[in-house]
């Protein structure tokens, strides 16, 4: 078994535990994956002017704020709890995936998942702007100023339509665009 020495924690690991770099004599980085890891996401921290420490919501404990997973709707872009308090409650409460999906529904569209069901029966399973049948889950499609859930869309629909921000005139005019370029 070959072992190599990090030049950024100083530990001697194995050989597998470092990135592949063909440039390099043994054909590995001189870094660690856990350093590299660390290291690309305090750089991304530095360019989103993330504060340097954070108080964990959970714990009320000051850590530093390479100390908390990523979350890119959050205003400094972090997670309100640091890393060993997220694994800790999603351990707690063993959520699924699709559990975890119907609280973040719940949470920001005040919808349940018996709503949602019953939204989605209602337009038979299929996306409410291109009728087609998804075996993904459907997205929640609301109005950005008054917050009233219009139906369930397609992921495309949805970027579509986030794409255009809700503005009547802006889809006209790509109707239009499509139309006329059709004629030709």
């Amino acid at each position: 078994m070959i072992n190599k020495k990090c030049r950024l924690c100083l530990q001697t690991q194995s050989i597998e535990n470092f990135a592949k770099n063909n440039n390099m004599r043994d054909k590995h980085r001189n870094e660690c994956k856990q350093c590299l890891k660390k290291r690309y996401h305090e750089e991304k921290l530095k360019a989103k002017n993330t504060p340097d420490y954070k108080i964990c919501y959970s714990c009320k404990t000051t850590k530093n704020s390479s100390e908390f997973y990523e979350k890119k709707s959050n205003l400094d872009g972090l997670r309100p709890e640091y890393i060993k308090c997220t694994k800790e409650l999603r351990k707690k409460y063993k959520y699924t995936k699709e559990e975890m999906r119907f609280n973040n529904i719940l949470y920001k569209f005040k919808l349940t998942k018996t709503e949602y069901n019953n939204l989605l029966d209602s337009q038979e399973g299929k996306c409410k702007i291109c009728k087609v049948k998804s075996n993904r889950n459907l997205s929640v499609d609301h109005c950005h100023k008054s917050g009233k859930i219009r139906g369930l869309l397609c992921n495309t629909c949805n970027a579509g339509l986030g794409m255009f921000k809700d503005c009547i005139d802006l889809l006209n005019n790509a109707i239009i665009y499509i139309t006329e370029s059709k004629e030709k």
